[in-house]
Parts: C-alpha cells; sequence; structure tokens
C-alpha cells in the first residue's frame, strides 16, 4: 500500500499548473514506485488549481466536487480563522473518490438511481399491471361507500399479465 506525505497549503491561484504535492492518501498504479528513500510514499504533482472562494468550506481538508468527479476541493485556514477553498483537477485517468479522500486511476463511477413506485391506487374500475410485477395485475373494483379497492391476482407459473388483452398470457414478461 502506498501513501502521500499530507501536505495542506495556502495556495490561490486561477487556472494556473504547480508541481505541487496531492494531499490526503494516493493509490498508486501501474508504474508508481514511490520515492527512493521510501517506495511505499508517492508524490503526485496537482495539475490545475483554481481560485475557488465560492466551495462553502466549513472545516479544513478535501471534498467532492458535487458537479465533477475529476476535482475536489481543497479547505484550508485564513489568518483571520475563516476558511477559503482551491479547486484542483486529479491528475490524467483518474477521478476524486469522496469516500476514501483520494484520486484514484479509472473513469468517474456511473451512478444509477431506480424509482420505485408507490402503492398501486385505483383511478377508475378494471383491470391494470402490476407496476412490480409483470407476473400480476391489480383488480380495480367499487366500494359501497364510493370510494375503490383492488385485488392482487398473480398469473400462474410460466405466464405474465398482458394489458392489451386483460389476461394472463403463456411466456415471459
Amino acid at each position: 500500500m502506498k501513501f502521500v506525505l499530507a501536505l495542506t497549503l495556502t495556495l490561490l491561484a486561477s487556472g494556473d499548473s504547480f508541481g505541487f504535492f496531492q494531499p490526503d492518501a494516493y493509490r498508486g498504479g501501474a508504474g508508481d514506485k514511490g520515492t527512493e528513500e521510501d517506495p511505499t510514499i508517492s508524490f503526485i504533482p496537482i495539475i490545475s488549481l483554481v481560485d475557488s472562494n465560492d466551495f462553502p468550506c466549513t472545516a479544513l481538508g478535501t471534498f467532492e466536487d458535487p458537479t465533477d468527479c475529476l476535482f475536489y476541493y481543497q479547505c484550508f485556514g485564513m489568518d483571520n480563522g475563516d476558511y477559503n477553498s482551491s479547486r484542483i483537477k486529479c491528475p490524467e485517468n483518474k477521478h476524486y473518490n469522496k469516500e476514501d479522500s483520494v484520486c484514484e486511476y479509472g473513469p468517474c463511477p456511473v451512478i444509477t438511481t431506480t424509482t420505485t413506485p408507490g402503492p398501486f391506487v385505483c383511478s377508475s374500475l378494471g383491470t391494470y399491471p402490476d407496476p412490480r410485477d409483470c407476473h400480476c395485475y391489480m383488480d380495480c373494483y367499487g366500494l359501497p361507500d364510493g370510494g375503490m379497492n383492488y385485488t392482487k391476482i398473480c398469473c400462474t407459473t410460466d405466464y405474465h399479465y398482458d394489458s392489451a388483452s386483460s389476461q394472463c398470457e403463456y411466456g415471459d414478461c
């Protein structure tokens, strides 16, 4: 396992390139051999530093850029007790990993979200596909008070509900 010497710098720049070292830990990759004195330590140059006082720092440290995983923010203290930040780009072919506070090899992770439908509500009398299970359907019926309710009915094995024919059909969904 390789580590980088943690280094906090007070830097103000605008789009310049610097040869300083990346803060916090670093995961070395292919061809990363550390230093002569200690092969477990890697010094990684920062390739882009941009003044970014718009990031709301509330503590010292590194924080993800919520708009671009290739960047992170370094928050540092000012003489007056306030905080300031610099937006830093990870080296080429790396992205910022917010869980470990490091730039690591590879592209930005793809974030996928799934939405689970809410509870089924009958909009009118009739049969409707179950939004969670294609093998089932909802049979909506009227109540004496004017409201509606439903019964969930599932097709037998190897059948699925077909909304076009309003019945169970043989085969996969």
